[in-house]
């Protein structure tokens, strides 16, 4: 099926190589000589574990000190020849990636329309891909010439209104949010909290994991961070993609911008993590990932460094809160339209933070008092939360299930914002002002649930003062002791 769309057109275009004495260089290149370390963006480390991949980035010019957005594949035959049956013979590996840049600025301070970014630089992924692999089969090395002819009738100099769209190999990204919302569990909600105070983001990728999978997981987590039209101060982060040591020199007014645009990227350098001056949070997902009752048995022993979790610069674990993980379950029941087993529920029980004292201590009078048969208020259900419309057409959806729950699931995550965005500038709007944090606004635990946050969390607390900071300039405090009580009543 072959449609039009308007086109980007491209800024250069270059021939990545892995050689075994000098590395990662550029083979060949065109109107590419002001952009530094493009081999190193198109070859990350531990690329090399798969056979071919899809990368974006962002690369800086640096006559203009301006960045723009680019993508590449990239293509190795060293698995082909080991299932050959053949020993591996090094010097007949063949590692190259292709990229381009496209022309499209990217503004450190406004950011760029991710959109049409993620749409062009898909369609160009796939027509990179056709080439590379067809420059594979022709096993003729020297020969760029049908790269240089696809850069010259895509080049930003021609008069170019249309592309055509074809088949397509690589699968867009957001397809990829079914993916990362099941495999990250009650963590999707941290992270959107994260993305929604602007902090920078930094996602090490595991070795072996596609590239194009976690840059994926880099837009989707830009996707539902966006707040749609409610103010100036409710930007998103900046979407990098993939970074390496290479960019700390290169983007280090980027990375180690303490107030201001936060960002989101992924790395396979397992140093990145250590500067911790360059991120608020890093995401591992290289994680080992519990499938069946023997690794729930031995989940214990897993070294640490394998697992799922969500650190602070400072390393400190940061977890999903107990009402995130009801919330999910909620999602996973009425939006993806499954089910949660046993299993899964002790899987993602190990992202959430242990229920507080106070918690507990309601539950129980809760449970005692009504003989289990009314639960306290702040627990999820579906009539006391909102969630986005999933009624379509079930033809529609057994062809579209991807688009369609992506959709549905930004939907949700639009509307988690815009809620808590108006319901805090009401409870703003109509609260006395607390002469003991001058023009500051106390909110009761149970204004919390209104807010469709935990009720008893230091993290969701925590997190609706720094929200209020940014967007309204209110010093916002919730209130606990005595005020949990009023809980159980």
């Amino acid at each position: 099926m072959t449609n039009s769309k308007p086109v980007v057109p491209l800024r250069g275009v270059f021939l990545s190589k892995f050689d075994m004495r000098r590395g990662n260089v550029v083979e060949w290149s065109v109107d590419c000589s002001p952009f530094a370390s493009l081999e190193f963006k198109s070859m990350p480390s531990g690329i090399h574990d798969v056979t071919d991949d899809s990368i974006s980035f962002v690369a800086k010019d640096n006559t203009e000190g301006k960045y723009y957005l680019g993508v590449a594949f990239y293509k190795q035959n060293g698995f082909d020849i080991m299932a050959d049956g053949k020993q591996l013979d090094r010097s007949k590996v063949h590692m190259y990636s292709l990229g381009v840049i496209l022309d499209v600025e990217y503004d450190s301070e406004r950011g760029t329309k991710q959109g049409p970014f993620t749409e062009y630089g898909h369609y160009y992924i796939n027509k990179l891909e056709s080439l590379l692999n067809a420059w594979f089969t022709a096993n003729d090395v020297k020969n760029t010439d049908s790269f240089k002819d696809f850069y010259e009738s895509h080049a930003r100099d021609k008069d170019i209104t249309t592309l055509e769209l074809g088949v397509e190999s690589q699968i867009p990204m957001i397809h990829y949010l079914y993916h990362w919302i099941k495999r990250l569990g009650p963590l999707i909600f941290t992270l959107w909290k994260s993305c929604l105070l602007n902090e920078r983001i930094l996602i090490l990728n595991p070795s072996g994991d596609r590239i194009g999978t976690v840059n994926a997981l880099c837009y989707c987590l830009s996707l539902i961070s966006q707040s749609c039209k409610l103010g100036s101060k409710t930007k998103s982060p900046l979407l990098l993609y993939t970074i390496g040591t290479a960019d700390l020199e290169n983007m280090k007014s980027i990375l180690q911008a303490k107030r201001g645009r936060g960002y989101i990227a992924c790395t396979s350098d397992e140093l990145l993590p250590y500067k911790h001056e360059i991120y608020d949070k890093v995401l591992r997902v290289n994680s080992i990932w519990i499938d069946d009752e023997e690794d729930e048995l031995n989940c214990d022993v897993v070294d640490e460094s394998k697992k799922l979790k969500i650190l602070d610069n400072k390393g400190k674990q940061i977890r999903a809160t107990p009402y995130e993980l009801e919330l999910y379950e909620l999602m996973l029941n009425t939006v993806l339209r499954e089910g949660i087993t046993n299993l899964d529920r002790f899987k993602y029980q190990l992202l959430v933070e242990p229920v507080s004292w106070y918690q507990y201590l309601v539950d129980t009078a809760y449970f005692f008092g009504t003989v289990g048969y009314v639960q306290p208020f702040f627990h999820i259900t579906a009539d006391n939360v909102c969630l986005p419309d999933t009624s379509v057409d079930v033809d529609d959806f057994n062809a579209n299930a991807d688009v369609l729950l992506a959709k549905s699931v930004q939907g949700y995550f639009y509307d988690k914002t815009a809620h808590i965005y108006n319901t805090l500038q009401s409870i703003i709007a109509t609260q006395s002002v607390d002469p003991a944090i001058g023009d500051g606004v106390v909110i009761l635990p149970q204004e919390m649930k209104e807010l469709t946050l935990d009720c008893f969390s230091a993290q969701d607390y925590e997190f609706i003062a720094e929200i209020g900071k940014k967007w309204f300039d209110k010093e916002i405090v919730v209130n606990g002791g005595a005020d949990y009580l009023k809980l159980a009543c």
